[in-house]
């Protein structure tokens, strides 16, 4: 670890609010050469995860060997995000499965499955 810092910043959209922001760099080495990054997750580094670090401490950087720029010292994916994705998967594929469903009863001409419906014509009276 080589640098580690917060700091207080008003944001321009509203200066009523004060947000709590983070920086870290640090130094590693991958198949011999020499690298500088500064992520600790993929989304970036927040104020606590900067606070949680102290300057001079030895870390371990996860290290993508395609793009060695893009280490982190918290690999993984943010539970939102997985979620979130896992939460529209689902929904996609009910959804496609209804579908999918309600075609196959059209071509078989089942009229009572549940997820047919039909179009009344209304009259006038």
């Amino acid at each position: 670890m080589v640098t580690s810092r917060t700091w207080e910043h008003q944001p321009i959209r509203n200066r009523t609010t004060t947000e709590r922001l983070g920086a870290i760099t640090y130094r590693f080495v991958f198949n011999g050469v020499s690298y500088t990054a500064e992520r600790f997750t993929v989304d970036g580094t927040s104020a606590r995860d900067a606070e949680r670090l102290v300057p001079g401490q030895r870390v371990t950087a996860y290290v993508p060997p395609e793009h060695p720029e893009r280490a982190v010292l918290a690999p993984g994916m943010p539970l939102v995000k997985v979620i979130i994705g896992g939460a529209l998967a689902l929904t996609f594929l009910v959804l496609s499965v209804l579908y999918g469903l309600t075609t196959l009863a059209k071509i078989l001409g089942l009229d009572s499955w549940p997820f047919t419906f039909k179009a009344r014509a209304r009259g006038r009276s």
